[in-house]
């Protein structure tokens, strides 16, 4: 795929998320703020239709108590004069009160009068049978006011909804005892249902629910205290519906007063969220288009020439020719890169020609080390087999003349003297290959007996310092032989080079790994020396890289060097640990 290619399908991954992310998030934080709003909205409606229903509750309770709590009614109870009727049941109270039914019952629950007025015919007409079925002495209503207790509540009656209040017969001054009941009732009409539309402004909408509450519903269960529940449920995508729902004691609702309002907010907010993505759409286009041709013209045929330029520097190098200088660019990122570039491959370079001088100097120590362990066993071993031998050939001439046992005993203890010298010998080119007592006894002990042989060979003090380190937890076996590698590399370049009087050796364990600290009171290290790396140093370092872990070599405040090494516990995926064996 050519760079082109590339850069434009980057670019394109970089900028449509970006954009897209933020339409998302700015169509769906203005959604969700429209829909808390309409919700706001169709609850405040709600409200206002309950505070209407119980608004009317409310003016015909205070009718039913006017005419409840009144001498002339108090005294028709008992009289029962036809003039108080005459006088005060007439169209005119009926019609000016927005009233119904007025009902008058006794002590015992007798109907003393009642009258049914149609406010549209404006006329008087018979009581319904269905409501003289309900309004029985044993109606829970009529009881309670009976019993001094007022009461509003709504009844179903042959279809229509009716709003139902009753007030106990009283004097003037509220004294009773009560003396019956009055009841004061009114249809919900369509008249009323305009009523109530125009004061709450809502296309109200009227449903009477359950047939348990026709003209068979038994008393008890059908007048009580109302109670009002509200509803919210969306209708679709254009409608949201609203519904007051009042109760009764028998299962299902009496009736709703339900608004269906078409969802302008939303409606609104679909067509913001629609001409924001296509704002966003343009947005994105001339952003990409802009960008595209930016990149192409500041980066594209500067990276072309930059990728031809890092071809030739391989080249270059391999035939030992100077590299390419640049041609004189202004100071931006390209340039920039390419410089880095520059510098990466020369210290890559650099990388290349330490690690082959490492590995020179690697040959030399091992073919020094091959000769100095020559020239031991040769001088020492040697001389001692040499002298065994000549022992055994002496002890067998002298059985074959027949020397005495004393004599030959003689020459065996000296000969065993010699096989002893040559087991010490033997064990001390072994230690110095590689310390038993590491194998056997560990870390810990193999750290400890390198500090007593130091004190032992060299005029150095040493204090030693062993911290987190427990029998049941002992360090793996790479990473102790690792450590004590690292250690005697230190001391060695201590007793070489530091001219110390002190060491301080500090190893710790922890649940992340282990840590090796030597420091020394000596001469520190030079300027150059920090700057560039010694084969010692870089021993060091290679042996903990290997195992995931750092050694660094820094001068101490108060004089001297301090060596710092830290292996993790685990080693990390990619080192050179993690595949087989350790050399140590």
């Amino acid at each position: 795929m050519a760079l082109r290619v590339k850069l434009f399908w980057g670019l394109a991954a970089v900028i449509l998320p970006l954009l897209g992310g933020a339409l998302l998030l700015s169509a769906g934080l203005f959604l969700r703020s429209q829909v808390a709003l309409e919700r706001s909205q169709m609850e405040r409606n709600l409200r206002r239709i309950e505070v209407l229903l119980r608004d009317e509750q409310s003016r015909l309770a205070a009718k039913v108590y006017d005419w409840g709590a009144w001498d002339d009614t108090y005294e028709f109870v008992v009289e029962r004069d036809e003039r108080y009727l005459r006088s005060n049941w007439v169209p005119e109270s009926f019609a000016g009160s927005q009233i119904d039914l007025m009902l008058i019952t006794d002590v015992a629950g007798q109907v003393v009068a009642w009258q049914v007025y149609d406010q549209a015919q404006k006329e008087f007409v018979p009581v319904p049978a269905d409501l003289r079925a309900h309004l029985e002495p044993r109606c829970p209503l009529l009881q309670a006011a009976r019993a001094g207790q007022p009461q509003n509540a709504f009844l179903v009656l042959g279809g229509e909804p009716w709003l139902l209040a009753a007030h106990p017969i009283l004097t003037s001054n509220d004294a009773g005892p009560s003396r019956g009941a009055y009841v004061m009732g009114r249809r919900v009409t369509e008249a009323l249902l305009d009523q109530w539309r125009q004061a709450t402004q809502l296309p109200l909408l009227l449903e009477i629910q359950g047939a348990a509450f026709g003209a068979a519903l038994p008393c008890q269960a059908a007048h009580h205290q109302p109670a009002v529940q509200t509803e919210i449920r969306v209708l679709s995508r254009r409608e949201l519906l609203g519904a007051v729902t009042i109760e009764t004691a028998a299962p299902g609702p009496v009736f709703r007063l339900v608004a269906i309002v078409p969802r302008e907010l939303l409606a609104l907010a679909l067509r913001m969220v629609l001409r924001l993505t296509l704002y966003f759409m343009g947005i994105a286009v001339l952003t990409l288009g802009a960008a595209w041709a930016m990149v192409e013209r500041l980066a594209g045929r500067r990276l072309r020439q930059l990728a031809a330029d890092v071809k030739t520097l391989p080249q270059a190098d391999a035939a030992n020719r100077p590299r390419p200088e640049p041609a004189p660019r202004r100071p931006d990122e390209i340039s920039q890169l390419d410089e880095v570039l520059r510098q990466a491959f020369a210290e890559l370079m650099r990388a290349r020609a330490q690690l082959e001088r490492f590995n020179l100097h690697l040959d030399e120590v091992r073919e020094e080390e091959a000769t100095r362990l020559a020239r031991r066993i040769h001088d020492d071993l040697g001389q001692l087999v040499t002298v065994l031998r000549i022992g055994l050939v002496r002890i067998q001439q002298a059985a074959a003349r027949g020397v005495g046992l004393p004599d030959l005993q003689a020459r065996l203890l000296e000969l065993l003297q010699v096989n002893d010298e040559m087991l010490q010998t033997l064990r001390t080119v072994a230690q110095a290959l590689r310390p038993s007592v590491l194998d056997r006894l560990g870390l810990v002990e193999a750290v400890r007996w390198r500090v007593e042989q130091l004190t032992a060979q060299t005029e150095l003090a040493c204090e030693l310092s062993l911290t987190g380190f427990t029998a049941d937890d002992p360090p793996p076996e790479r990473i102790g032989t690792a450590l004590f590698r690292i250690l005697q590399e230190a001391l060695t370049n201590v007793i070489r080079h530091a001219r110390a009087r002190t060491v301080w050796i500090d190893l710790t364990a922890d649940a992340a790994g282990y840590g090796l600290e030597v420091s020394d009171d000596g001469c520190g290290l030079a300027a150059a020396a920090t700057q560039r790396p010694t084969f010692g140093l870089m021993h060091m370092q290679s042996r903990a890289a290997a195992l995931g872990g750092t050694v660094t070599l820094t001068n101490r405040p108060a004089g001297g060097v301090c060596c710092r090494a830290w292996i993790p516990r685990t080693c990390p995926p990619g080192c050179i640990g993690n595949g087989k064996g350790d050399p140590s």
